[in-house]
């Protein structure tokens, strides 16, 4: 980021609330935390004996029910106010780290949902295969590595 571009973030960055920037980051650590949690959930849950299994992803469902839900709603809803309330679009919208963030932050929350969430849903209400752990691990992985990511583009890409 070069020299003529640092006035304009600091006016922004003055403008913004500390609680609200509390807020998001608390709903982006609870939401990634989150992610690793259930999708390491959902490997155990594959090695699990057949009629232990749908208790198991219940309760995996249950722990992104009541804290991962609400935690990337939180991330999302603060998000989006921190974005709003950018005065002009200058402090977000001119920074490339931003945009490779949000568009990471995109690619986690539909991968999330089509390998962990999806097969918690079915295996919660007694259909479904079980999962490999192999997959489990390799969404455990992925979310790891989108994580990383998210950070490098926060912290890296300055």
């Amino acid at each position: 980021m070069g020299p003529m571009n640092q006035p304009v973030i600091a006016v922004a960055a003055a403008a913004v609330p500390g609680w609200l920037l509390a807020a998001h980051l608390l709903g982006v650590l609870g939401y990634a935390g989150g992610i690793l949690t259930v999708s390491r959930m959902l490997g155990t849950v594959g090695s699990l004996p057949q009629e232990s299994r749908a208790g198991a992803a219940s309760a995996a469902r249950r722990a992104y029910l009541l804290f991962l839900l609400p935690m990337g709603v939180l991330m999302v809803g603060s998000g989006l106010w921190l974005l709003i309330g950018d005065p002009g679009g200058q402090g977000y919208m001119k920074q490339a780290a931003f945009h490779v963030k949000l568009t990471l932050v995109a690619v986690l929350m539909i991968v999330e949902h089509l390998m962990v969430i999806r097969p918690l849903k079915a295996l919660s209400k007694g259909g479904g295969a079980p999962p490999d752990p192999a997959a489990a691990a390799t969404a455990h992985a992925l979310c790891l590595l989108l994580v990383a990511g998210i950070l490098g583009a926060l912290f890296l890409m300055r």
